[in-house]
């Protein structure tokens, strides 16, 4: 048997994130969907620090322990691309609903770091107005310039 000893993560810029996101998986089996849920959720911390293109990679060392099971210290490897943040926020094909209503529902605002699961929420709290026969974000590089 195969277990999680310890997890961290390295990156080259050093981005500070709090170490207590892998603390569920200290003890726990070794398994591919535990290789998966470890990345993901150094993407999602990633995500929420505006590092909407992070990348992640899961190495494992494995060392035989006295008592039969195998202790697997890993390690996710995490490239967090550029960070970014809101530019311009633009609402197209809008006839009936109030402005200020769509933007009291999207919860977003220029200048905050770019998460890409706050945007997807905010997206499906757009649709659930049901005002809209369809809500689509899309997201744009800023101009240079």
């Amino acid at each position: 048997r195969w277990v999680v000893s310890s997890l961290r993560h390295l990156d080259e810029k050093q981005t500070p994130i709090d170490p207590a996101i892998f603390e569920e998986f200290i003890g726990q089996p070794w398994s591919e969907a535990t290789r998966q849920d470890a990345s993901v959720a150094a993407r999602r911390a990633y995500y929420s620090l505006g590092f909407p293109d992070v990348s992640t990679r899961v190495t494992r060392e494995a060392k035989p322990s006295p008592d039969g099971s195998t202790q697997v210290d890993a390690t996710v490897h995490v490239e967090p691309g550029p960070q970014v943040r809101i530019g311009e926020i633009r609402f197209r094909g809008n006839d009936r609903t109030r402005l200020s209503i769509i933007k009291r529902r999207l919860r977003l605002n220029s200048g905050e770091l770019l998460d890409p699961t706050a945007l997807d929420r905010a997206r499906l709290r757009l649709g659930r107005l049901a005002a809209f026969n369809r809500v689509d974000v899309t997201t744009e590089p800023a101009s240079e310039g």
